[in-house]
């Protein structure tokens, strides 16, 4: 068996814009980068028209998307955005409520990565957010878990605890 070269990009060559081109036509997931020395994004046709982005490529996207995250879910998402800045992690994951292009709340999970260059200074930071009601573990008027949801996570739970007494009441 042969050994497999950590630089995989020596022997192995893509477009760039191919490549992208493929990611946002893979999935229904909002996909965003951004360039961390000149703060332009390039987001996808759904991230654009969903949230009433000003473009596909624009100037400002964290804190224009912060500005559209609720205000109960802004300082979870600001102190995640601030933990990358400072260099304590590389990586944000964070659930939260965001207005969209209706003016409604949808739940949301925005997972991304902060590349850094070799100076060990930020480079880019690129990630995806996924609607949470289209994967349907949110009831989009409650905010609530939806029923089959709720029922998966009270089945994990009650595995993990089989051989522990307890109970369990559903109002």
């Amino acid at each position: 068996m042969m050994a497999q070269s950590d630089n995989f990009f020596e022997t192995f060559t893509v477009d760039p814009a191919l490549f992208y081109s493929a990611i946002i036509r893979s999935t229904d997931d909002c996909v965003y980068i951004v360039d961390m020395n000149t703060d332009m994004a390039l987001v996808s046709p759904n991230m654009e028209r969903d949230f009433e982005l000003p473009g596909r490529q624009f100037k400002g996207l964290v804190p224009m998307w912060g500005e559209l995250v609720h205000e109960k879910d802004r300082p979870r998402y600001n102190e995640s955005i601030d933990e990358m800045l400072r260099g304590d992690t590389d990586i944000h994951h964070v659930e939260y409520q965001v207005r969209n292009r209706k003016g409604e709340y949808i739940w949301v999970l925005c997972r991304g990565v902060l590349q850094k260059n070799a100076q060990n200074q930020p480079a880019m930071f690129a990630g995806v957010v996924t609607d949470l009601g289209k994967m349907g573990k949110i009831d989009y008027t409650t905010g609530l878990f939806t029923y089959r949801e709720c029922e998966k996570e009270i089945s994990e739970l009650l595995d993990k605890e089989a051989e522990k007494p307890g109970g369990l009441m559903l109002l």
